[in-house]
């Protein structure tokens, strides 16, 4: 059962940080009060340069959260804290840190052995599998709230190889 605290916002913050390909800045500012949860997403959260967002994420998502916002009803900080990522420190409950959830990600690397895994890996590798499954670098750039594609394709898109590029080249042709 997911009714360890621990447990389940390790993987509502796996899902939500790589459904949405979000930087960690904006992880850290998902708030309760922003939470559209019929539309699987948190709206109005700031980011880098102070650019609004929203912050997606998918069904297996939405399920966490709803089951964790069951859990703090009746128990942790009976949704006093409006943050979604909530941690007690001198037995006050609060939203989780960057430097928290900065740890929490190493964690997982840790565990799939990737010593140097962070926050930002779960951003490359969703914007790089959007773009290998559709082929459409726009959408990545889209996701990753980028305003050029130029910047999609260097820093978060793995370059094909010539073969790779000839082979999808000649699917056309078939």
């Amino acid at each position: 059962a997911l009714n360890d605290k621990f447990t389940i916002q390790d993987q509502i913050l796996f899902e939500v940080s790589f459904d949405s390909a979000n930087r960690i800045g904006a992880l850290e500012k998902l708030a309760l009060s922003k939470l559209d949860l019929e539309n699987n997403m948190f709206i109005g959260i700031r980011e880098k340069e102070g650019y609004i967002t929203e912050v997606v994420f998918g069904d297996a998502a939405k399920d966490l959260i709803n089951e964790w916002l069951e859990i703090r009803k009746d128990d942790y900080d009976k949704l006093e804290v409006d943050s979604l990522l909530i941690t007690k420190y001198k037995g006050h409950w609060r939203p989780m840190s960057r430097d928290s959830i900065g740890d929490r990600m190493k964690k997982y690397g840790q565990i799939v052995g990737i010593p140097d895994y962070r926050a930002h890996c779960q951003r490359k590798s969703r914007l790089n599998l959007v773009y290998e499954e559709t082929g459409d670098l726009a959408l990545a750039a889209e996701l990753a709230n980028h305003k050029s594609t130029e910047t999609t394709r260097a820093f978060y898109c793995k370059p094909k190889s010539k073969s790779e590029v000839m082979e999808k080249i000649n699917a056309f042709f078939r």
